[in-house]
């Protein structure tokens, strides 16, 4: 019976690795302790791979050094921090199951799975960089979260140009990682990308009218919905505080959205544009 599960997990992980996901890797091995009360950690980190065939081996070897890892906390930021032993024992079977794949066109999943799970910890590893250039170079492109800055284009009766920051971002570009026989690996094809406590500031290219504003948070790729935004445009030696929905469409770090507003005051209305589209790019550091 546990042959049988073990080879289930093993084909559950390997699929798991193909797609990417942090979550879906927890949730597997969460799975296979959940329906298999005899089956624990330790019984899957002792697990004798020697009669195994060589896929299956490998596929052990790289989801026991993610097990490794995890066993530090759920959540990344868990784990960050996670012991330079434990670490270094995850390292070493991811490395050890790379070495394993004879075919150099078929290491880049491998190097993928490993980066994936090493690259967030505080102290890196030996081989990040190598692995990253390597993977940037078949195409894979790593999540970002942080500080972020936007330029903004916009235009309401006249162009507008401004920037804006967010204190906290994320950002997922598309991507499609091949191995060297052009196959893809893994994909992305859409994105994703939000942000959270946003300053904006913009101003008419042609006038002096300037644009202040504030956003709690919003959803940027692959649909832009921002409905907590406000602010104020100087004008005349005024102020015209305005509430804006925005909605709109974007991919990766680009956006276009239309926006309406709906100022407080009855003169704002009547003397300024209500209507803009704008475009938007970010950069996360």
């Amino acid at each position: 019976m546990r042959l049988i599960f073990s080879s289930i997990l093993l084909f559950l992980t390997s699929y798991s690795f193909s797609q990417v996901t942090d979550v879906a890797l927890c949730d597997i091995f969460k799975e296979a302790v959940d329906n298999n009360s005899t089956d624990t950690l330790d019984y899957y980190l002792e697990m004798d791979d020697s009669q195994l065939q060589l896929s299956d081996r490998i596929n052990l070897m790289t989801f026991k050094g993610f097990v490794i890892i995890r066993s530090q906390g759920e959540k990344r930021s868990e784990r960050r921090n996670a012991n330079q032993s434990v670490i270094d024992s995850s390292y070493q079977l991811f490395t050890d199951a790379i070495d394993l794949v004879e075919d150099e066109n078929l290491k880049i999943e491998y190097r993928m799975r490993r980066f994936e799970t090493l690259s967030y910890v505080k102290n890196g590893y030996p081989t990040k960089s190598e692995d990253q250039y390597l993977l940037n170079k078949s195409g894979y492109r790593e999540d970002k979260s942080g500080f972020a800055f936007l330029l903004t284009g916009r235009y309401s009766g006249g162009y507008w140009l401004g920037a804006e920051v967010s204190l906290f971002s994320g950002l997922q570009v598309p991507y499609n990682l091949k191995d060297g026989y052009g196959n893809t690996v893994s994909h992305e094809k859409v994105g994703f990308s939000g942000s959270a406590f946003v300053f904006s500031y913009t101003r008419n290219l042609s006038s002096t009218i300037n644009e202040s504003k504030f956003s709690l948070i919003r959803i940027e790729a692959p649909i832009y919905i921002d409905i907590l935004q406000f602010g104020w445009v100087r004008a005349f030696d005024n102020s015209y505080w305005f509430y804006r929905p925005q909605i709109g469409v974007g991919y990766g770090r680009y956006s276009l959205s239309y926006g309406f507003n709906l100022y407080f005051r009855k003169e704002g209305r009547d003397i300024l544009n209500r209507h803009s589209l704008d475009l938007k790019t970010k950069f996360i550091f």
